[in-house]
Order: C-alpha cells, then structure tokens, then sequence
C-alpha cells in the first residue's frame, strides 16, 4: 500500500533512477543515476536540454546531506587555475533550495520514510487509489493526489515511479525507479574539489 511505499524505499536502501523534467517552456532536465535512501545521498548524469535546438549541457552531481559536488565546467576550471588549483575535477558547494537541480535532489531523497506513513495523514492529502498500470513489465496501483501520483509495485510494494510538480516549475518531474538495492555513493577526492566561493569571480 501507499501507506509502506515510501518506508520499503528506506528499507531497500537505494534504486537506480531516470527522471524528465520540464523545468521551463525553454528548458528541460534529464538525469540518471543511483539514490541511496538511507544516507540521502546519491550521485546523478544532469542534462539540460534547451527547446531552441542549441546544444545541451552535461555535468556530474554527486550529493549528501550538506554538501553538493558538480563537475566543474571548462570555465570554472580555467577560473581555478588563475587562482593556482591546476587539479580541479569538482566544485563543491552547501545545498541551495533555489537551484533546480538541488530542488529536485530535495524531490528524491523526499521519497522515502524510516517508519510507514500514518493512513489517516495520506487521506488529509487527498491521495487516492486512481487506477492499474504497469512500469515495464511490472503490474503497479497508481495513487494520485492534486500535486503527485505514486506508482507503486503490486508485488513488492516499493515506489517504481514518482510523477510530481515543484514550486517554480512549468511541467512535471517524472522519476523512474528500478534495480532496488543497498546503493554506495563514493563523495570526489577533497584534492581534486574546489569550493564554490573559492572561484575567482
């Protein structure tokens, strides 16, 4: 049930994942990566694609409770060098809720529980049982709120799909889970990992 969907996430430990998002009329997002539920970290392939056919941008984001990594770009390595640091991979920084890919880092690791959700409270937000689907082969029950739908697995009772709005977004984010399991994030070397505020303006 719904009630134990978010809490099996916690119990599995992690997933792999693959999300859409409409971020604006002018831009959309795509990751793909591994969330680790348990330790709210997680490590992503970011893809910004503009609608006006111009090339898409590509970085690393690798993230835990207090910290975010983003690979650096080609201008942020060459900043980091005037400042002396010739071994910059990484630009580290503290999470910003007003960044969208961070938003949507909040989104994932939202997406599990460490006890089952209490029924009563589900009921107050207004989700219900909306039909029966399938996520590749599996059978899942779809719940659905005015915000959210939650697929979640008939056999295993685990969440394979999440489809959502956020704040400031014009379209949905739609996240696919498979491969449940206990999933390891390694955070980058500190040697090859600048801060942020560090870069030369």
């Amino acid at each position: 049930t719904l009630a134990l969907a978010l809490f099996r996430n916690y119990q599995v430990g992690g997933a792999t994942l693959v999300a859409d998002v409409e971020y604006t009329s002018e831009l959309s997002v795509h990751l793909a990566g591994d969330i680790d539920w348990k330790n709210h970290q997680g490590r992503l392939e970011v893809e910004t694609i503009p609608s006006d056919g111009q090339p898409s941008v590509a970085e690393r984001v690798v993230f835990g409770e207090s910290e975010v990594y983003t690979s650096a770009q080609p201008e942020q390595v060459r900043r980091a060098e005037a400042a002396g640091r010739s071994d910059v991979q990484w630009v580290r920084r503290p999470p910003d809720p007003e960044r969208p890919v961070d938003q949507l880092i909040a989104l994932l690791v939202s997406l599990a529980a460490t006890r089952p959700e209490n029924p009563a409270l589900l009921e107050q937000q207004d989700l219900v049982f909306d039909r029966e689907a399938t996520v590749g082969k599996q059978a899942v029950v779809v719940y659905r709120s005015p915000m959210a739908e939650y697929w979640v697995g008939e056999d295993d009772g685990t969440l394979l799909r999440f489809v959502g709005r956020l704040r400031g977004f014009t379209g949905e984010a739609s996240f696919t889970f498979t491969d449940q399991r206990s999933v390891a994030v390694s955070t980058p070397d500190p040697t090859e990992a600048i801060e942020a505020d560090q870069l030369p303006s």
